[in-house]
């Protein structure tokens, strides 16, 4: 163990920094961040980005299904947060659309936003007109601007949009208007009222999504929440068809009984073979006598020729107990197959060619019928909006009872019903909480609540993501395109993206900035962006994460550097910290942001960067790069009598050793391309730096450790392998004892191990204030099972911190259910602050244990991403 030190400031000696004067240790601490929210993201210009989500749940037969999302390696996808874009000027409750590198956002203030699909920038914006604010006899929405979601004519490269529109004069009546605005002008090219013969404003709605097809924009009518009348005048169910030519008259299509909405938040859906309109309705008031009461209607592409199916119980339980059967659209399997569920918790396999009228269902069986239950055996309130489907399953959202996943047989046709267990081959996920409706992206099922984002394996249910949590209105339904998931957030809209695991690629280092021959120093409050992927030097296109040894020098105040994805939100987290005159190293992973770039933050005075690439994370094409997590095992330490490899060389000026990583510590002899190091220098006698590279390969202009005399310093390095499976080590002034603990290694092609998900950095330990170690102390970390770790991850990245430190000691990070090692993360002195990133091994229980060896210390983890 290191614990005699007399220092832990880190100097820059780079080849062109002979030496430096020894700089006196400061007696304050240097900063962390402020334990206080991030602050917001200052938008970009406007980027690019891939994919199309054009149609409420993607397509006209609402399946919520992407199958161009990015593939993701099977039970391993996760999600990083991306941009929120500045607060809109009205509450969202639409979905968002996605088209040619832009997000589509309609507000309740009767605004369209366009915002850059890359960094959530506004692009444009166009306020159709006043909503109407108050005036209807019930309702839950106030004011009424656009409630339901647009849809995208690719042809035309136009938005549609229904707004209801404030009348001229108080007292007047508002008209809800379809509105068309061309996407490359961002003006007004449509504007059809929409006002049938017996349309009563007060007591009607449009709620449902909007859907293109024949030459029409059918938009949907029901009532408002409450369900009330105008007098003796009862609401109805509406859909019409609004021409795109502006120059046709509109066909419209009401319910023959009164009540019967067309108020799901999905809308209609369309047949693109048949060019068929299907829509479910509520309830009639009264039940008695009533016709459509909830039904699944069908009807032509100009809105005639009614079929419908209804339960055969429609009256009894669906109608009376107001248990819509229209509380959510239908969902098109194909041209011969429908489903649709509501309210009761029943739920119908349909033939959609004939719908068969009353008790036509193909599923469940006809006689003797039997509900087949969706929503855990729920049988009011059950099920709300709209469904997804991905063979075998459809997916739907159960009031306080999670996401449920149906299991479908299409050739019998049947599906397993979700009776109290929900058991297999169904699954359920999420219990005792109500989410919106579902889609399906990469091989997950993404569903919004009160608490955030959630993603779950959509083939075994299994929890894969879980956001930093924020409120949704009532129905909000995620939108996916490029591999991007976009989610409304009462008036901001949230960016995720798709981060399928990545596999790790060591490199020769290279280095990517040094400011003090480009750009100047980073000043006080102030960020610089750096390109580290798509260039040379730098990581492939492809990089997800790169592994940089960053370096601040020429520091004149006490500060710290944060370094995030350009493009997103600077977050709660620090990489290095620092005292004034200081010059301080330390590895970091970051995740990349956009344009292939990452972002450095300073907070006080100025400071000077250098960047050296060590390796990246990208997308596997086979085994290689995989992680392999260790328990610490020292397996190099060069002072004499140590009894580890290498005693007694200790490393004179222009030194070097080799250090033989394969066939120790738990590292194989076969099937290695790099290995996870913690190097520490110890007993300097001059300023200096150390460098790590393969053996047998020529060393290169980089740096991975800097100290001035009489200090010990550790770093993180993830070496790659060289000749013979060794390491080098090379100092390059006066002396210094090094010691080498490994922690664990990345295979080559013939090996397999663990991928890793980054993470854009958050805090998820902090002891000041409640949880200070004392001498001989631990901290334990559970970090395996807590969002957004999995429970089966195998080691986290995680910069840690240690701060308020009363005297010389170190720390040593390992799994809770092992021995404590012969080893350590972090040394220094009295009253420093400093970080150390550190891959941290889970072990059996999930949990990391944190020890400190002498005096006290707080310690603060950031974590930055896991191997699973």
């Amino acid at each position: 163990m290191i614990h005699d030190q007399s220092g832990a400031g880190r100097s820059l000696l780079l080849y062109d920094l002979l030496m430096v004067a020894v700089v006196a240790l400061a007696p304050s601490v240097a900063p962390l961040p402020a334990r206080a929210a991030a602050s917001p993201v200052h938008a970009a210009a406007a980027g690019t980005g891939g994919g199309t989500w054009t149609t409420y749940h993607h397509d006209n037969a609402h399946t919520g299904y992407d199958p161009l999302a990015p593939a993701a390696v099977p039970g391993a996808i996760a999600a990083t947060p991306g941009w929120t874009q500045p607060t809109l000027d009205g509450e969202i409750y639409a979905e968002p659309l996605i088209f040619n590198g832009a997000v589509y956002v309609a507000t309740l203030n009767n605004t369209v936003y366009a915002l850059s699909q890359s960094d959530g920038s506004v692009l444009w914006s166009n306020h159709l007109g006043t909503p109407q604010a108050t005036g209807w006899i019930c309702g839950n929405v106030a004011p009424m601007g656009i409630l339901g979601t647009p849809v995208i004519d690719t042809a035309a490269i136009r938005i549609y949009a229904v707004a209801e529109i404030a009348g001229p004069t108080p007292g007047s009546t508002p008209v809800y208007h379809l509105y068309g605005i061309d996407l490359a002008t961002h003006v007004q090219v449509l504007d059809t009222p929409i006002a049938p013969t017996g349309f009563d404003w007060k007591i009607q709605q449009e709620r449902g999504a909007l859907a293109l097809a024949n030459g029409y924009v059918y938009v949907p009518f029901g009532g408002r929440a409450g369900d009330c009348f105008d007098g003796s005048t009862p609401y109805y169910g509406w859909v019409v068809g609004v021409p795109t030519d502006g120059v046709s008259s509109s066909n419209v299509f009401q319910t023959p009984s009164g009540a019967e909405s067309v108020w799901a938040p999905g809308g209609v859906v369309i047949d693109d073979t048949s060019h068929n309109v299907f829509f479910a309705t509520g309830n009639a008031i009264p039940c008695a006598g009533s016709s459509l009461s909830d039904a699944v209607v069908r009807v032509s592409p100009t809105l005639t020729s009614p079929a419908f199916f209804e339960p055969n119980d429609w009256q009894s339980n669906w109608c009376s107990p107001d248990s819509d059967l229209g509380s959510a659209s239908p969902l098109l399997i194909s041209p011969n197959l429908m489903f649709t569920a509501g309210k009761h918790g029943g739920g119908f396999l349909l033939d959609p060619t004939n719908l068969g009228g009353v008790n036509g269902q193909l599923y469940p069986a006809k006689t003797p019928y039997v509900q087949a239950n969706v929503c855990f055996g729920n049988t009011s309130a059950a099920t709300f909006g709209s469904f997804a489907y991905l063979a075998p399953f459809i997916y739907l959202q159960c009031e306080g009872h999670g996401l449920v996943a149906l299991h479908v047989n299409t050739s019998t046709p049947s599906f397993s019903p979700c009776n109290a267990a929900c058991a297999s081959p169904d699954w359920s996920a999420g219990s005792g909480i109500t989410f919106g409706p579902p889609i399906v992206a990469g091989g997950a099922v993404w569903v919004a609540s009160s608490s955030g984002l959630y993603a779950y394996n959509a083939t075994t249910g299994a929890q894969i993501f879980h956001s930093a949590s924020f409120g949704v209105n009532r129905f909000v339904t995620p939108a996916e395109a490029g591999g991007q998931v976009f989610v409304p957030s009462h008036t901001v809209v949230y960016s995720f993206t798709i981060a399928p695991p990545a596999a790790y690629t060591a490199v020769n280092p290279v280095r990517l900035l040094d400011t003090r021959s480009s750009g100047g120093a980073v000043g006080a409050g102030q960020s610089r962006s750096l390109t580290v992927a798509g260039l040379t030097p730098g990581a492939p296109a492809g990089a997800t994460a790169v592994a940089v040894n960053v370096t601040v020098t020429s520091t004149t105040a006490a500060s710290f550097l944060t370094a995030y994805p350009t493009g997103q939100a600077r977050p709660l987290a620090s990489n290095l910290n620092w005292t004034a005159g200081k010059t301080v190293a330390n590895l970091v992973v970051v995740q990349v942001g956009n344009g292939g770039a990452v972002t450095f933050y300073n907070q006080f005075g100025s400071a000077h960067l250098v960047v050296d690439l060590e390796g990246y994370f990208a997308p596997p094409s086979g085994t290689a790069g995989q992680e392999v997590a260790l328990t610490p095992t020292r397996i190099t330490d060069t002072r004499s009598g140590s009894g580890q490899p290498n005693a007694g060389s200790k490393l004179g000026a222009g030194g070097s050793i080799a250090v033989q990583v394969t066939g120790a510590g738990g590292v194989p002899a076969n099937g290695v391309s790099s290995a996870i190091l913690n190097i520490t220098v110890t007993n300097t006698t001059a300023p200096s730096f150390l460098t790590v590279w393969p053996s047998g390969s020529a060393r290169p202009n980089a740096s991975n450790l800097n100290w001035v005399a009489g200090q010990t310093v550790p770093n993180r390095v993830i070496a790659q392998i060289g000749a013979g499976g060794k390491v080098s080590v090379y100092n390059q002034f006066g002396a210094a004892d090094v010691i080498v603990d490994v922690s664990g290694y990345f295979t080559d092609p013939t090996a397999i191990g663990k991928l890793f998900t980054p993470q854009v950095a958050h805090r998820i330990a902090d002891t000041r204030g409640h949880a200070t170690l004392g001498p001989g102390g631990t901290y334990t970390l559970q970090v395996g099972g807590v969002s957004p770790v999995p429970g089966t991850a195998t080691a986290v990245v995680i910069n840690v911190t240690v701060t308020n430190t009363t005297a010389p000691s170190f720390l040593t990070v390992y799994p809770s259910a092992a021995t404590r090692p012969l080893a350590s993360d972090l040394n220094w002195t009295a009253r420093l602050t400093i970080p150390n990133l550190v891959v941290a091994t889970l072990g059996t229980t999930g949990a990391i244990r944190f020890y400190n060896s002498a005096g006290s210390t707080d310690v603060v983890v950031d974590l930055l991403g896991y191997f699973n």
